[in-house]
């Protein structure tokens, strides 16, 4: 809309670590996107965290810079990055100018949980007219398809990606079945 505040301070990393705190309380799991936050907060977190995901495009500048971020996280963690993995994302985008896959793996020795393709007919189009992604068929299917899967590794849920979405929506269903594990 346009409203959006992006001068504002941010919280310390002492005030989101409590609040990471009061939250797994109540849910037995938290994720976090720190990708534009304070490297304090940033710190903060990475040390905390039990698994990791670094999200990179499969351009060459974009892979330097996950790469460095490993080595980081690494030297965060006493060395050891644990459940650390490589999301690649916009796979397709600029195709001419991308890693391949086999050259991303060797690269960044470092487990690569997903590739997930660019599609700007559904990506762009429901950007522009501020729809959900799960509100829109085709990238359901892309939901379905890449990202799913990764829920169903990374927070142990099983559920029938066939079966139609629930009444409350998509997310509400696979934090139903989270619930019901806790």
């Amino acid at each position: 809309t346009g409203g959006d505040v992006m001068l504002e301070d941010t919280v310390s990393a002492e005030q989101f670590e409590v609040l990471i705190d009061m939250l797994m309380v109540k849910c037995p799991i938290v994720i976090v996107d720190v990708s534009h936050s304070p490297a304090a907060l940033q710190r903060c977190v990475i040390a905390r965290a039990n698994q990791i995901m670094v999200v990179s495009t499969p351009t060459l500048p974009a892979l330097r810079l996950a790469r460095s971020l490993v080595q980081e996280v690494r030297e965060v963690r006493g060395g050891d990055h644990g459940e650390l993995s490589l999301i690649v994302n916009m796979q397709g985008q600029a195709a001419s100018s991308e890693v391949s896959k086999n050259d991303i793996e060797k690269a960044m020795e470092l487990d690569v949980a997903a590739y997930l393709p660019f599609d700007p007919k559904v990506f762009l189009s429901n950007e522009s007219e501020s729809k959900k992604l799960t509100d829109d068929k085709a990238a359901r299917e892309v939901i379905n398809k890449n990202l799913l899967p990764l829920v169903r590794k990374y927070l142990a849920v099983n559920e029938n990606t066939d079966e139609d979405e629930p009444e409350g929506g998509f997310l509400d269903g696979i934090l139903g079945k989270l619930k019901k594990k806790a």
